[in-house]
């Protein structure tokens, strides 16, 4: 830095300091008559001014209707740390330079120590009315949380217990979906399909994913390893793989064959049976705690974020899970999708699988011990 440009930056600053000094004695003067003449008061009767308004124009801009006390308790803190710090500096600073040096035949006046007493302690009964008035606004009205949903674990956590061990299997990405499972039930086999996104009734196919009676994976294809230019897109229909005209069929899901076959040429055999697997009703959402308000492009209804708490009775057991969100973001079309979780299962099989929102499927193994 040259030393015009340091003597320029320095004139700047006093000039700076004298007005910021000059400012602060004028307001100091004009406001003697009402503020008591002691570096306490002259601290914290600004700070609680500043502080009140602050935390109005703070809480009307951030705070959204909320389900949990300790998000709105975590809003206060950053407050206080950002700020509240902020105020309390600046006060202090303004405090003390009115304060010093001390002028002489300064009067106290004890009506004037009783009034600004009393305004303090009204300052501070209206910032926690302000604050509480905030708090019983923007809270979501719902049933009491019951102490018993903490010991409720998340799914994405991987609970375990002595007769269920949970894994995540399978995760598409966002603009792919999950099918409800098939099942092979002369082969004890599950089937289960990734489609892309489409509008066609037919959706294609994506990845297959082949599960022996264990849930292991012991075989998946892709798309593009089975098809090319004439035989696209890949659909699903009644257990063999096809494309939109039909005319070719692929019989992998029954006998892990990939070649294409005329479809006239090819011998349905009397064990290539696939069954889509049911819905099991034993998966109950028990609770639903509301922690945010959820605006979704495709509706003008105000719905809300939150927890959802299930219990699933599996392998003599109750399974205590919550998923932590209700919806996401949206789909291709940017439409809210609500988070569902369904749950499949069938007595030729030593475990069971979780289905979440079309894109996660996680599987409950049961224990060897138990079975």
């Amino acid at each position: 830095m040259s030393p015009v440009a340091a003597v320029a930056i320095g004139v700047i600053g006093l000039v700076i300091f004298f007005a910021y000094f000059f400012v602060v004695k004028i307001i100091a003067y004009a406001s003697a008559a009402v503020l008591y003449p002691h570096v306490v008061f002259r601290i914290l009767l600004p700070f609680m001014i500043f502080t009140i308004i602050a935390w109005l124009i703070y809480a009307s801009v951030l705070i959204k209707p909320f389900g949990n006390t300790g998000y709105y308790l975590n809003l206060l803190q950053q407050f206080f740390t950002t700020h509240g710090l902020f105020i309390g500096i600046c006060t202090l600073v303004i405090g003390l330079t009115i304060t010093y040096p001390v002028p002489k035949g300064v009067i106290c006046n004890p009506s004037l120590l009783r009034s600004n007493l009393n305004f303090l302690v009204i300052a501070v009964a209206v910032f926690f009315a302000v604050v509480f008035l905030f708090y019983i606004v923007n809270k979501i009205k719902q049933p009491g949380f019951d102490a018993k949903y903490k010991n409720y674990k998340s799914l994405d956590a991987l609970p375990s217990s002595a007769n269920n061990q949970i894994i995540r299997l399978i995760e598409s990405s966002q603009y792919k979906y999950m099918e409800q499972p098939y099942l092979l039930p002369n082969a004890n086999q599950v089937i289960i399909i990734s489609n892309h996104s489409s509008n066609n009734k037919q959706k294609p196919v994506q990845t297959i994913y082949r599960l022996n009676k264990d849930g292991d994976v012991i075989d998946k294809i892709e798309d593009q390893e089975l098809t090319n230019d004439d035989f696209y897109p890949l659909i699903y229909n009644g257990g063999l793989l096809t494309n939109y005209n039909g005319k070719e069929v692929i019989t992998w899901i029954f006998n892990g064959d990939r070649d294409r076959k005329n479809k006239n040429n090819v011998q349905l055999q009397d064990n290539w049976v696939i069954d889509s697997m049911e819905e099991d009703s034993s998966l109950k959402m028990v609770y639903f705690e509301k922690n945010s308000e959820f605006y979704c492009r495709n509706s003008d209804a105000i719905r809300y974020n939150g927890i959802m708490y299930y219990e699933l009775k599996s392998n003599n057991e109750l399974l205590l899970l919550k998923l932590n969100t209700a919806y996401t973001e949206g789909d291709l079309y940017e439409d809210c999708q609500e988070r569902q979780m369904d749950y499949y299962r069938s007595d030729k099989l030593n475990f069971s699988l979780l289905r979440v929102n079309q894109h996660e499927f996680y599987i409950i193994k049961h224990r060897k011990e138990m079975r």
